[in-house]
Formats: C-alpha cells, sequence, structure tokens
C-alpha cells in the first residue's frame, strides 16, 4: 500500500516550529507547531554539487503572525564581503557529536567574497552559494542545522547548505544564496508570501 505525499510527511511527522526557543518542549505561550504537506524542491537541485539547494514548505494551515513569530523580508541583493550575518538553528553544537541542542542558537558570522571561497577544499558554485564563517574556527553551523536562515542587516539572505565538519579553522560554511532565485521564490508562493518580499 503507497502513501501519498500528506501521508508520507504525516508519517515523518516534520512539522515547522516558531514562537519558541526550545524544539522539544513549550516554554512560551506564542508557540506554534505546524505540520507539513508538501516539499518542492529546486528544479536544478543537484545532490553532487549541492547546487540549488533550495526547498519551499508547503504548510498545512496558516499561522498567526505574532511578535515571536513572523516571516522575516528576502533581501534582493547578495551580501557584500565582510557583512556580518547571523545564523541559527538547534543543530549540532560540535562535529562528534550527532545530537542537536535542545535551545535555539544563534552565531554571528562573517561574509567572505568569491576568492577566498574558491580556496575551500571542495567546490564552490559561487552562482547559488555565499561563503560565511570566520576564519579562525570556532563559530559556525552544524549538523542538524541545514536549511536554516543566515540573516544580514535583518533579512534572510541565505540558506544553510553544507561544509566540511563545523568551526575548523580556514574552512567557511556554504550558504544558498535567496537573492540569486528571488522570481523562483515569487513563482512558488502566494501573494501573502510575496508581500514580504521587494520586487
Amino acid at each position: 500500500m503507497s502513501l501519498d505525499i500528506k501521508e508520507y510527511l504525516h508519517h515523518l511527522q516534520i512539522q515547522v516550529i516558531g514562537g519558541d526557543i526550545y524544539v522539544d518542549e513549550k516554554s512560551s505561550v506564542s508557540r506554534q507547531e505546524v505540520s507539513i504537506t508538501s516539499i518542492h524542491p529546486h528544479e536544478k537541485y543537484n545532490k553532487g554539487t549541492f547546487e540549488y539547494d533550495y526547498a519551499i514548505l508547503e504548510l498545512e494551515k496558516n499561522v498567526e503572525e505574532t511578535p515571536n513569530f513572523h516571516p522575516i523580508e528576502l533581501t534582493e541583493t547578495r551580501p557584500g564581503d565582510g557583512t556580518q550575518c547571523q545564523v541559527a538553528g538547534w543543530g549540532s553544537t560540535d562535529e562528534t557529536h550527532l545530537a542537536g541542542s535542545p535551545v535555539l542558537l544563534f552565531a554571528v558570522l562573517k561574509i567572505y567574497d568569491d576568492s577566498q571561497c574558491k580556496e575551500m577544499p571542495f567546490e564552490v558554485k559561487s552562482e547559488t552559494m555565499l561563503c560565511a564563517g570566520n576564519m579562525n574556527g570556532g563559530i559556525d553551523s552544524c549538523m542538524g542545522d541545514s536549511g536554516g536562515p543566515l540573516i544580514c542587516d535583518d533579512k534572510l539572505a541565505g540558506i544553510v547548505s553544507f561544509g566540511k565538519g563545523c568551526a575548523r579553522p580556514k574552512l567557511l560554511g556554504i550558504y544558498s544564496d535567496v537573492a540569486f532565485v528571488l522570481d523562483w521564490i515569487k513563482a512558488h508562493t502566494n501573494t501573502k508570501i510575496q508581500r514580504y518580499i521587494r520586487l
């Protein structure tokens, strides 16, 4: 017996959580949990190179916008070299431990230009990817943070994609560039979401 996509996602119990900093326990009256009914990956996604590592999630119902849970504006322009950004997630705090953090964590990272990206020991497709991190190591996104936000100037500029290990010196994290696919996002979202995108 085969499951349709909605039944399959319900079986996996994949949810979007907002308005709270704890992943497994309700610590805020503003917490909302909403199931996902469909996932729309980018048509050009390449699982070998991680090019076009984007997906749009369709929720089972609308969420109630509150001061602690609301859409973020999407950036129109790629952040420049040296821009200070924040990454957030419930991922691992150490690459040797797979367990995620029970509380939402934030880290401040810096954007690096394409010439520094190309020095990484893996292929970086500068058209769709951003490099961010700390060359001294110690600060990074990690396993379990994938799909999370890279926020620059209070706008969503990147999406956690991949890297080598976590927070290693001279190794940067790779993020999908949001500005590059604004037209694609517009084409795959409704007008309520589009009002957060300056087009």
